[in-house]
């Protein structure tokens, strides 16, 4: 499985440097589709552990418009807020800042971020965009930090109803990645969760459970 499906690498999957297989073509088909609707609409996963993919699937969606998929997160609960520095999502933010934007170019890059209690979960949401350039891409994210165990294969399966493109259990990390994404127009999505004693964490600022989904817009001519 490929770094790209940690979620610290915010939109490095958009950058044709972590996916060089993938033409311009393919990458204009997925930002001509619609909008991160699902094709099949699986279930969320039930207690606890579903309510990060239940509120995921409400988030994340309306990829081409970034101001309406913001609008439609305030409507359903989350509130924007600036996270503090040493808060994990503080470092994911300072992370995606220090090792995306170099290789962008002076090409815009925002984050926005967002928190909400949910069936007694502690989420946060992140929405990353770069809306213009040979790399523009919508990335939305939705993290419980606090999750102590990674999902079930079959839990996974009933939700998404498409089998992952890779599967992965290794160094304290599981993760499961579509590429292209079970949801129409999404170029990927991912789910990954890393254990708090992952040697992964002397790296990245990740930690238990992260759900993305990236949405690439076509490449100018």
């Amino acid at each position: 499985m490929k770094t790209k499906l940690i979620p610290g690498c915010v939109l490095l999957a958009a950058l044709s440097a972590c996916n060089p297989s993938q033409t311009s073509n393919e990458v204009a088909e997925s930002g001509r589709a619609s909008n991160g609707q699902q094709r099949a609409r699986g279930t969320a996963p039930a207690g606890s552990e579903g309510v990060a993919f239940a509120e995921y699937d409400q988030a994340c969606r309306n990829f081409e418009n970034v101001g309406q998929m913001k609008a439609g997160a305030m409507a359903a609960g989350w509130h924007a807020y600036e996270p503090e520095a040493r808060s994990h999502a503080g470092q994911l933010l300072r992370f995606s800042d220090t090792n995306v934007r170099p290789r962008l170019n002076g090409a815009q890059f925002d984050n926005w971020a967002y928190r909400k209690n949910a069936g007694g979960r502690e989420l946060v949401l992140i929405i990353s965009q770069i809306p213009t350039g040979p790399a523009s891409a919508t990335e939305c994210r939705v993290f419980d930090f606090a999750a102590v165990a990674p999902p079930t294969d079959a839990a996974i399966a009933t939700w998404a109803g498409a089998a992952p493109s890779d599967r992965v259990a290794e160094h304290g990390l599981t993760g499961w990645e579509w590429t292209p994404g079970f949801r129409d127009g999404l170029a990927e999505q991912s789910v990954v969760y890393v254990e708090r004693n992952s040697p992964l964490r002397q790296e990245l600022p990740v930690v238990g459970l992260g759900i993305t989904a990236v949405h690439r817009s076509a490449s100018p001519n």
